[in-house]
């Protein structure tokens, strides 16, 4: 899949690329702006796993978890946890309507 990504919003290094590719959806919009860490979790938010569920599937604690929702919060300026989900289903729910 050939990820299309809005003008300015373009992966800034060779990390942030492999990032793309290891998640496996294109960086659009406001998620792009998150690390690898941020954007594993949302995008295990968007599928419907709580905290706990997140930590054992990425083998975090669940204090590193929440850290990685605070951090992906700030970063895309939301209000909370609930948003950023919201907001992660909305993306790949674009990128399954795409595929």
């Amino acid at each position: 899949m050939t990820p299309v990504t809005p003008q300015g919003m373009e992966p800034k290094d060779e990390a942030m690329k492999t990032t793309q590719d290891q998640v496996g959806i294109p960086f659009r919009g406001a998620l792009g702006r998150l690390g690898m860490r941020e954007l594993e979790v949302a995008c295990c938010l968007a599928c419907g796993d709580d905290i706990a569920a997140i930590a054992r599937h990425l083998d975090l604690s669940p204090a590193s978890v929440r850290a990685a929702i605070r951090r992906a919060v700030n970063r895309l300026g939301l209000a909370d946890e609930a948003s950023l989900r919201l907001l992660a289903e909305m993306m790949l729910g674009d990128q399954r309507l795409a595929a």
